[in-house]
């Protein structure tokens, strides 16, 4: 049988240990043993920190932001600043808006200015909505209003109903005269005995 050397393809893979261990502190930079192991450690620490980097710079940012804008105007914070932008319309990354801070203060005023200017505008247009809800409730009163006083229909129609034996009143008086013919008749019939009472006299 014949000998299988694999010299070649071991070296080959330490090699590739040993050079991602470059720098090392003692022998975890040239001992196959403790350099795996500490290849393998700063791989794991590597994946953890790129995710916690994003985080770091984010805070950065917003710090440098945050001290911009107070310095140029006492009253104004980071939130109020980011929620009048938004409302600006004004799409810029913390990332960019620290840049603009930190290099070019003249600019960074210009949008300061125009977040103060939306912020503004918005207030205004929710204390309007407020006052415009509180004067609301009036048309509510105004029909419990009209409501209190719809009975009067209600006593219009048992007025009329008061006033309806009326027709039936002129109904007798209809039949009363409707007598007064009959009358007319007797009338007729003792003038018609008239000339029969004349011949027998």
């Amino acid at each position: 049988m014949a000998r299988v050397k694999r010299g070649v393809v071991s070296h080959a893979r330490h090699k590739k240990v040993l050079k991602a261990a470059k720098g090392f502190y003692g022998r975890r930079k040239n001992t196959i043993r403790t350099a795996r192991s500490a290849v393998e450690k700063s791989l794991l620490y590597s994946y953890r920190d790129r995710k916690a980097r994003k985080r770091t710079f984010r805070a950065l940012w917003i710090q440098r932001i945050n001290a911009a804008v107070r310095s140029a105007d006492v009253g104004l914070t980071y939130s109020s600043f980011m929620d009048g932008l938004i409302k600006a319309n004004i799409e810029l990354d913390r990332k960019m808006l620290a840049n603009i801070a930190l290099k070019h203060s003249e600019e960074f005023g210009r949008l300061i200015s125009l977040a103060k200017g939306s912020s503004s505008l918005s207030q205004m247009a929710g204390d309007a909505g407020e006052t415009d809800e509180q004067a609301s409730p009036a048309p509510a009163d105004a029909g419990e209003t009209g409501e209190q006083a719809s009975p009067a229909p209600a006593d219009a129609g048992e007025t009329d109903e008061q006033a309806l034996p009326a027709p039936a009143d002129a109904g007798e008086i209809d039949e009363q005269a409707s007598l007064a013919p009959a009358d007319a008749g007797e009338i007729d019939e003792q003038a018609s005995l008239t000339p029969a009472d004349a011949g027998a006299r």
